[in-house]
């Protein structure tokens, strides 16, 4: 049996339970009628504050203190991880929400991002209408209608159901007083 800290724990499309164990890697559990066996180990380190698992089930995403790391479920998939390096704001994730369309978005400790299926992201700022630019850990939620509200060190950013906002096209009159 394993043993040591375990930080979180998350549910997978087929009932696998993944388990943050000392920072260090995360345990894939199995639950049946003779109690919870150890099946697998993933080498994903560091905090871990979000989870989600694609429509498929063959990929799963973490949202850790080290950036949004992507494993495929097949024996022997190596991590990827996405990180500040890749236009992420900011490489600690303090919370990932999936929205209606199955494209995530991550509260970070510099922004917020939204990250789509194909891998590319977007960054919203202030000037986007954030109220905050750093995102407080697993403040996220969810709601019935779809909005996805995110905690910050300003207030809330509500995120509405209907998916993405366009693009500002109009560009700001500079007034000097």
């Amino acid at each position: 049996a394993e043993k040591g800290r375990f930080q979180t724990i998350f549910e997978g499309l087929d009932g696998s339970l993944y388990s943050v164990r000392n920072s260090e890697k995360i345990c894939v559990f199995q639950l049946d009628n003779l109690g919870l066996h150890l099946r697998d180990s993933l080498p994903i380190g560091g905090l871990v504050n979000g989870f989600y698992e694609n429509s498929t089930g063959k990929l799963l995403y973490f949202a850790t203190s080290n950036g949004i790391v992507r494993i495929g479920k097949s024996k022997g998939s190596k991590p990827v991880y996405v990180t500040n390096q890749n236009g992420l704001p900011g490489n600690y994730i303090a919370g990932l929400l999936a929205d209606t369309a199955a494209n995530f978005w991550l509260g970070t400790n510099k922004g917020l991002a939204y990250f789509n299926r194909n891998d590319s992201l977007r960054v919203f700022a202030l000037a986007d209408g954030m109220q905050s630019t750093g995102f407080h850990l697993q403040a996220a939620l969810k709601l019935r209608n779809g909005d996805l509200w995110f905690g910050g060190s300003n207030g809330i950013t509500i995120v509405p159901a209907g998916g993405l906002p366009p693009d500002v096209k109009t560009k700001p009159k500079v007034q000097l007083t």
